[in-house]
């Protein structure tokens, strides 16, 4: 049994070259429980511009000498030539750095039995074995009741007496022994996909969506070293729709060269584009006494114009709103219907 042994409370020592009493100007919170003290002290900027590296380890020390001074006026005791002290219960609520753990989906035996009303009733491990007349375990190596064990095996009249019976019994034990590894893999994926929300990892035995089916079939080609280019394809396979090009983005921070010489090719860009002025069309508008116009390629009026003419048939001459263009277009109105008549008349 170890010996402990009270003592009284140590005040900190002043041997050395730094001094252990640490005046603050603004009482710091201290938080015994978890270690942690918060400095309310006025940050010197002038000291951290002239020496910054010095002056934040000074801040440090001192934060730290003062903390050590709290523990030294808590109760302490020796245990094993070690001055141990009680820390009291914390007062500053941490967050928690990891999730709260959530609770593991039940497996299909655990739902069925409850639905069931199943109730779980411990077996003994150990069981009679009438063969050998003692008490053998119920599985495992030398297990009780093994029928590969048995030196005679009963055939039926309606059997194969040739068959391998003994190997049919070695199979069967395999297959039990895969479904039951199975089964334990579907349970942990079941309950590791239920966390991760990963889509298409670990064994998931939902149904699932062609579309997923689909994504996760891209995914998989999409990992082998070709990038999916030799493949081969599936039946009835429809494109991806996630095979497009990305879009790159350029750095926001480059090197002034760089950035001159991008500056420099989209100034060229710009200048390639503004319209230039076809000198022979120039010269023939002047003549023909129209304005010249800058040559695009997208310019409608290099079309001919053709000369449009008045309601009352008067060519170019007559005046668009005039009470004239309004009189002659009237009659020509009444000349076509007085024109329409004969001909049905006639």
């Amino acid at each position: 049994m170890v010996e402990v042994t009270e003592i009284e409370d140590a005040p900190p020592s002043n041997s050395g070259s730094k001094k252990t009493e640490v005046t603050k100007a603004v009482e710091p919170n201290v938080d015994l429980g978890n270690l942690l003290l918060e400095d309310f002290d006025p940050f010197d900027a002038d000291q951290y511009k002239s020496n910054g590296d010095a002056y934040l380890k000074e801040v440090a020390r001192n934060n730290a000498q003062f903390l050590v001074n709290k523990l030294w006026q808590l109760p302490n005791k020796r245990v094993e030539d070690v001055i141990v002290a009680t820390l009291p219960k914390p007062t500053t609520i941490l967050p928690r750095e990891k999730e709260i753990p959530k609770n593991k989906p039940m497996t299909k035996w655990q739902e069925y039995a409850q639905m069931k009303g199943v109730q779980k009733r411990k077996k003994g491990r150990m069981v009679w074995d009438e063969e050998s007349k003692g008490w053998k375990p119920r599985w495992g190596y030398q297990r009780a009741n093994n029928p590969e064990k048995d030196w005679l095996i009963e055939i039926p009249d309606q059997k194969d007496p040739y068959r391998d019976y003994y190997g049919d019994l070695k199979e069967a034990k395999k297959e039990r022994v895969a479904k039951n590894e199975l089964q334990r893999l579907r349970n942990v994926a079941k309950a590791s996909s239920g966390g991760s929300g990963v889509e298409g990892i670990g064994l998931n035995t939902e149904k699932k969506s062609s579309k997923e089916v689909a994504r996760q079939l891209d995914r998989a080609k999409h990992a082998t070293a070709s990038l999916g280019k030799y493949a081969e394809k599936v039946a009835k396979e429809k494109p991806a729709r996630s095979t497009g090009k990305k879009r790159k983005f350029l750095p926001n921070e480059t090197a002034i060269p760089q950035e001159k010489q991008k500056a420099l090719e989209i100034w060229q860009r710009m200048e390639s584009k503004r319209p230039k002025l076809d000198i022979e069309k120039a010269v023939s508008t002047k003549i023909r006494g129209k304005t010249v116009r800058p040559d695009n390629d997208d310019d409608e009026d290099d079309k001919p114009q053709k000369r449009k003419r008045s309601a009352g048939g008067g060519g170019g001459n007559a005046r668009k709103g005039s009470k004239g263009s309004k009189r002659k277009g009237k009659m020509h109105a009444l000349n076509k219907k007085k024109h329409a008549g004969k001909n049905k008349r006639t």
